[in-house]
């Protein structure tokens, strides 16, 4: 699994919180015997539309490349699934739909072998609260100290609509008018990059899952339905990602409560990898 943080694109790192946020993840996951690969990406200011896409791909190159080696748990290049929490779902999904897949290459004669993908195979990719689309007045978080009960998550995080997402996209994106981008959402990708029969919109094909939050902002849970909507639109026979709702939570307690006594979403993420893994090998996409 590759798993890349969120950070409303300017904030995030993968040892947050002194290691204890994120780490959370590679050892639980490592625990079910998921070998786990957390990165980073470049935020705002220091980077411009599409940096975060090509540094998911550099990521997913890396692990096509070095994941089979011992030191690294002898993984399965061709199986890998990508997770994307927030502003780690945008740009996961940019890379996907920015680039669509390309035929499969011919193989070599000489060695029966096919030369690395471009980009590399992926057996599944899950989107956890991401913003799909942007809003002109979007709707944010401020998050405080996580606290030590989790059935008082959702109290201690504040919804509200701010301009500090707003201006980390008018930044990333190079513009001051948000409209004019959202051809470069992950939606406007969708219609207008993506060829009608892509395997990226078969959930047969590419398994896909979508996560909210109960407590997920507004603006996150509009996006995301509005994703699901055009998913369905695009797909073939109209057949639906995976979408599923962690009550309880907010925009980031489920993925603080992985690890944790409380198993609900460490427990869908373990087995939809389990189950994609089980049914196929990795698609390049």
């Amino acid at each position: 699994m590759i798993y890349v943080h969120g950070g409303s694109l300017v904030a995030g790192d993968k040892v947050w919180y002194k290691g204890s946020l994120y780490a959370n993840i590679g050892d639980y996951f490592a625990s079910y015997g998921i070998i786990t690969v957390i990165v980073n990406y470049r935020l705002v200011p220091d980077v411009k539309y599409p940096g975060g896409a090509e540094d998911i791909l550099m990521a997913r190159e890396w692990v096509y490349h070095n994941i089979s080696k011992a030191e690294f748990g002898e993984g399965d290049p061709e199986k890998v699934v990508l997770v994307g929490h927030s502003a780690g779902g945008l740009h996961l999904a940019t890379n996907l739909y920015l680039y669509p897949p390309e035929p499969k290459p011919k193989p070599n004669l000489n060695t029966q072998k096919y030369p690395l993908p471009s980009p590399p195979p992926i057996a599944g990719i899950v989107f956890i609260s991401t913003p799909f689309i942007f809003d002109s007045n979007p709707t944010t978080i401020t998050t405080t100290l996580i606290p030590a009960q989790p059935s008082h998550w959702h109290t201690n995080t504040q919804f509200h609509s701010n301009t500090q997402f707003q201006t980390a996209l008018k930044a990333y994106y190079g513009t001051q008018h948000l409209d004019e981008v959202q051809e470069l959402s992950p939606i406007g990708l969708m219609m207008g990059k993506i060829p009608d029969g892509s395997p990226v919109l078969d959930p047969r094909r590419l398994p896909c899952l979508v996560v909210l939050a109960q407590y997920d902002p507004q603006g996150i849970q509009d996006s995301t339905f509005a994703f699901v909507d055009e998913y369905r639109r695009r797909s073939p026979h109209g057949v639906l990602p995976e979408f599923v709702v962690v009550g309880g939570h907010n925009h980031i307690s489920h993925v603080c409560s992985i690890g944790t006594e409380d198993d609900v979403q460490g427990r869908i993420l373990r087995e939809f990898i389990n189950r994609v893994l089980v049914l196929k090998g990795g698609f390049t996409a």
